[in-house]
């Protein structure tokens, strides 16, 4: 598996895909087996956190092996909450930009020239109170 000489993001994705499956196929999980199945040394191994993460949970009790079938399940799941909250967020964005056109009409037919709307707002009387005080 070793194809560089560091740790790279997608050698750690590798490296807890690894250790799942050999978790899964020996009870007894040690670093030395994932050492010698990834080509990395202990020490390194066990200097990421994310690897480090994923070697505690396989030894832990606590773990749960997903099924391919569940997971599939999951992503779909997954999958439809995110093109929910894409359709929700295409009908707040058209509804921003029907306001917009709105704003712009009204504002134009009130005779509100250009430089009159791009005008920066003006400050508060609390930042103008502090501004007065630095300065003295």
């Amino acid at each position: 598996m070793k194809a560089s000489r560091y740790i790279t993001p997608e050698a750690v994705d590798q490296i807890k895909h690894s250790i799942d499956v050999l978790a899964a196929r020996n009870p007894k999980l040690t670093w030395a087996m994932i050492a010698e199945a990834t080509g990395y040394t202990r020490a390194a191994l066990s200097r990421h956190e994310e690897i480090k993460k994923a070697y505690d949970l396989a030894k832990s009790d606590k773990r749960t092996i997903i099924s391919d079938g569940e997971q599939v399940e999951e992503l779909k799941a997954k999958n439809a909450k995110l093109r929910a909250e894409v359709v929700k967020m295409k009908t707040i964005l058209e509804e921003y930009d029907n306001k917009y056109i709105r704003w712009l009409t009204n504002a134009i037919n009130a005779g509100l020239s250009e430089e009159l709307l791009n005008r920066p707002i003006p400050k508060t009387m609390k930042t103008t109170v502090r501004e007065r005080g630095k300065s003295k």
